[in-house]
């Protein structure tokens, strides 16, 4: 069952270093989530209010799939070799990731 969510942003964020590939092949480093979104670092600058579809890879053969929306970016600073940020809001919560971030806060406790 797929949850839907009004973003709230003083939702618990986590700490966690998880790579999200985008459909393109393109990768970010996932810098924190919360249960209806998160904060990735990546060279792929996407315009603020896009669509992104990726998947959250957790290991050989498991991922799980997301589709977000693009709320904010700071863009890469590419003489500092600082890569951009992103902000994604999930358009979907499905089960898979609702537990994922459910035992990784479980975890950090």
């Amino acid at each position: 069952m797929t949850q839907h969510f009004a973003p709230i942003r003083s939702l618990p964020r986590l700490t966690r270093h998880l790579t999200l590939s985008v459909h393109d092949g393109w990768k970010g480093e996932v810098v924190d989530l919360s249960a209806v979104g998160m904060r990735i670092r990546t060279v792929l600058e996407l315009p603020k209010g896009s669509e992104v579809e990726a998947a959250l890879l957790l290991g050989e053969n498991i991922s799980i799939p997301i589709r977000a929306r693009v709320v904010w970016v700071k863009p890469a600073d590419h003489l500092a070799q600082v890569p951009a940020e992103i902000g994604l809001e999930l358009i979907e919560i499905s089960d898979a990731y609702s537990h994922l971030v459910a035992e990784l806060f479980a975890d950090a406790t």
